[in-house]
Parts: structure tokens; C-alpha cells; sequence
């Protein structure tokens, strides 16, 4: 998979753009942020599937779907889009299958955040 699916350059670039003299480390903090709550969330939405707690899975599905999207992650964006619909239509058939799916993006997306050179 090139870099490109997994961070979107346009969201990088404009969160690059928030990075100023007053706050050099803005975009290191923010991604050890994102990286520190990835999996607390996963496992949010891994419990909330293992006990049908469907309002529970809409809404940590939806919490990691939107600071995924703010990340430009646009893969965990996707699945966490289908997991917040399942929860809001009460059914968790795609579940395992999606779980898997959010664990290996969530895998992609620490590889190619940590790989940026404002991580180092």
C-alpha cells in the first residue's frame, strides 16, 4: 500500500500548515494523541461488539471515525463509518469481519504516522 491510502496528503498538508514558530512540536503531539488513543478506542468498539452494545459501537465508532477523518485515515475512516452503521441499525453480522479489518488500518496508520519525519 502506498503512503498516499493511508494518510491523505491534503489533510497532512493543512495540519502541517498549523505548525508554527509558537508551536513547533504541534503535529508530533497531536499524532501521539491520536496513536495513544487508537487503541482505547479499538478496544471500545472490539467490547461493545462482544456484548451487542450497539449504541455503545455507534458512538466509539463514531468518535474514531472522526478523528481518523481529521487525520486524513482514510481507511480507518471507512470501516469506522460502516461500524457507527451497523450500531445505529442494531446488528453486528459485519462485525468480526470489520474488527479485523479496523486492527490491520490501525496497524497501517501507526506504521505511516510514526514514519513521518515530524514523529522522529
Amino acid at each position: 500500500m502506498m503512503s498516499a491510502e493511508i494518510i491523505d496528503s491534503e489533510i497532512l498538508a493543512g495540519l502541517r500548515e498549523l505548525v508554527s514558530s509558537d508551536n513547533p512540536g504541534f503535529l508530533k503531539e497531536y499524532f501521539d494523541l491520536i496513536l495513544a488513543s487508537m487503541p482505547v478506542r479499538f478496544k471500545a468498539i472490539e467490547k461493545a461488539l462482544s456484548v451487542s452494545d450497539f449504541s455503545a459501537l455507534e458512538g466509539e465508532a463514531h468518535s474514531l471515525k472522526s478523528s481518523s477523518a481529521n487525520s486524513g485515515l482514510t481507511k480507518m475512516t471507512e470501516i469506522c463509518a460502516q461500524l457507527e452503521k451497523m450500531g445505529s441499525a442494531g446488528t453486528g453480522l459485519e462485525g468480526p469481519r470489520l474488527l479485523q479489518e479496523l486492527d490491520v488500518a490501525i496497524r497501517d496508520a501507526r506504521r505511516e504516522i510514526l514514519a513521518l519525519p515530524e514523529m522522529k
